[in-house]
């Protein structure tokens, strides 16, 4: 059996930010569309130096707050880099998923919505 070797990555489908994982073997899943991709075949990239699909955009830096309904400290949230920002007009609390470089490459992203 194969083991999830990246997760909560933004869906090459477009239509998630963080509900794409890929295996040991170079398959990428969508838990959100249902899509299988094959990254080993749609990419000459060496096993083991995996490369995701491009962000279309990352939420700007906004602010660090404490999230007081989430019992997170302001001090935590800077730790973490997780910040309070603006996404289509909408107040959004980010968390950052860096690479092994510590570069942000992608971002999940929580609506005051749940979505």
């Amino acid at each position: 059996m194969s083991e999830w070797v990246q997760t909560h990555l933004p869906c090459p489908c477009g239509q998630s930010s963080d509900a794409y994982s890929i295996n040991d073997k170079g398959w990428g899943k969508c838990f959100s569309c249902g899509k299988n991709f094959n990254e080993e075949a749609s990419d000459s990239t060496p096993r083991g130096k995996q490369q995701v699909a491009a962000v279309k955009e990352l939420v700007p830096f906004g602010e660090y707050r404490a999230l007081s309904k989430r019992k997170i400290t302001e001090e935590t949230c800077k730790k973490f880099g997780y910040f309070v920002g603006e996404f289509k007009e909408q107040t959004v609390q980010v968390a950052p998923y860096r690479n092994t470089d510590g570069e942000v490459i992608a971002q999940n992203v929580r609506f005051a919505s749940g979505g």
